[in-house]
C-alpha cells in the first residue's frame, strides 16, 4: 500500500484535494477528524487537556474555539497541547493505516497540518503540500469555522511558512482561488504518484 502525505496550513484547500483523491479510490485519513473523534472517546486525553487548559472548559466541556484562542496566541502553550495530543493521534492513524492495509487498500492518504513534525512523514512515499495566498486562506477559515478574521489570522500565523513546506515536500499544489484548477491538479498528481501502485 502506498501512503501519500498531505499537508499545508489551515485554509489552503487540503479538503478539496482529499475529496478528489477519495473519489479516485484513496483511503483518506484526516488528522483533524481523528483528533476530534478522540476528544469524544479518549477520556484520558480529554482530562489531560482539561488539566493543562482549564480555561478551555468554561462549562465543563471542551470549547475548541476557546482552546484555539489560547494556543494560537502562544507558541509555548501550543507546544504543550501538541505534546498531549500528537502521540494519541499518531497511534490512531497508524491503526487506521494498518486496517486499510489488511483490507487490501492500494493507496492511503493522510492529511495532517503537523505531518512534517512527527514520524508519519517517514511512512509516506510522497509528501505533498497545498499552498494558497493568505487572504484567501483567511476567508476560508472564517467561512468554514465561523470565527472572526483576527482568530483566523492567528491560526494561520501559528503554522509553518510556505518556504518551509516547499523545502520539505516533494510536490506542491498551488491553490490560487480556483477550486476547479486545484481539483484538476490534484487528480493529475494522484495519478502520477499512484500509477505503479494501481497496476
Amino acid at each position: 500500500m502506498i501512503v501519500i502525505g498531505l499537508t499545508g496550513g489551515s485554509g489552503t484547500g487540503k479538503t478539496t484535494v482529499m475529496g478528489v483523491w477519495a473519489g479516485l479510490g484513496a483511503y483518506c485519513i484526516d488528522a483533524d477528524e481523528v483528533y476530534h473523534r478522540l476528544l469524544q472517546t479518549d477520556t484520558a486525553l480529554t482530562e489531560a487537556i482539561r488539566r493543562a487548559f482549564p480555561a478551555a472548559f468554561p462549562d465543563g466541556r471542551l470549547d475548541r474555539k476557546a482552546l484555539g484562542r489560547i494556543v494560537f496566541a502562544d507558541a509555548d502553550r501550543r507546544r504543550t497541547l501538541e505534546t498531549l495530543t500528537h502521540g494519541a493521534v499518531i497511534r490512531e492513524i497508524e491503526r487506521l493505516l494498518a486496517a486499510a492495509r489488511r483490507d487490501g487498500r492500494r493507496v492511503a492518504a493522510v492529511d495532517a497540518v503537523a505531518l512534517l513534525d512527527g514520524p508519519l512523514a517517514a511512512r509516506c512515499a510522497a509528501l505533498v503540500c497545498v499552498l494558497a495566498p493568505l487572504e484567501a486562506r483567511l476567508a476560508r477559515i472564517v467561512a468554514r469555522d465561523g470565527v472572526d478574521v483576527a482568530y483566523a489570522r492567528a491560526r494561520a500565523a501559528a503554522g509553518r511558512r510556505d518556504e518551509d513546506y516547499r523545502a520539505r515536500c516533494g510536490f506542491v499544489l498551488e491553490n490560487n482561488a480556483d477550486p476547479a484548477a486545484l481539483a484538476r491538479a490534484a487528480e493529475v498528481l494522484y495519478r502520477r504518484l499512484t500509477e505503479h501502485a494501481e497496476h
